[in-house]
């Protein structure tokens, strides 16, 4: 099987589109991060513990060059999906990249926990956020995600 060039897709929301939107699942609760789970953070977007801790310096190194000074607002705004455990199963970050414009960051569902609704649930979360004269909302992925292609291109690119 020919492998997905690993390339560059920017999507842009341009409006909310109630219809799309949905509610997480019984048994999950949405919070805001702690600062004592910026490990758990930094290890979400990889599928496997070898990898996070292959990235893990390029990962701190991400949060303070992005995020650094303002890491009050970053966790606030980073969100995590949590099980009745209060164990984080999916997080994503509403941020205002270079202070001009509304972008999602970090979108992640566990692969354990995907397929149960909860990244539509945490899109929508996230979205219904969003003031109107804050749109669009542009987003940033890959040709190999397209799960998430999928999700978000619901209905038209309008989210």
């Amino acid at each position: 099987m020919e492998e997905i060039p690993d390339l560059n897709i920017f999507m842009m929301c341009s409006s909310l589109n109630k219809d799309a939107l949905t509610y997480l699942p019984k048994g999950y609760y949405v919070r805001s991060m702690r600062e004592d789970e910026l490990d758990i953070w930094a290890s979400m977007p990889f599928d496997d513990e070898e990898t996070a801790k292959e990235y893990r310096s390029f990962m701190m190194e991400f949060f303070k060059t992005v995020y650094g000074g303002k890491e009050k607002l970053f966790f606030t705004n980073t969100l995590f999906v949590c099980d009745e455990q209060d164990r984080p199963v999916a997080t994503c970050l509403l941020w205002k990249a270079y202070d001009k414009f509304q972008t999602i960051h970090w979108f992640k569902v566990l692969k354990s926990h995907e397929g149960k609704g909860i990244g539509r649930a945490l899109l929508s979360i996230i979205m219904r956020e969003v003031p109107n004269n804050e749109y669009p909302v542009y987003l940033h992925t890959q040709p190999g995600s397209y799960r998430a292609i999928k999700l978000y291109s619901i209905s038209d690119s309008t989210y």
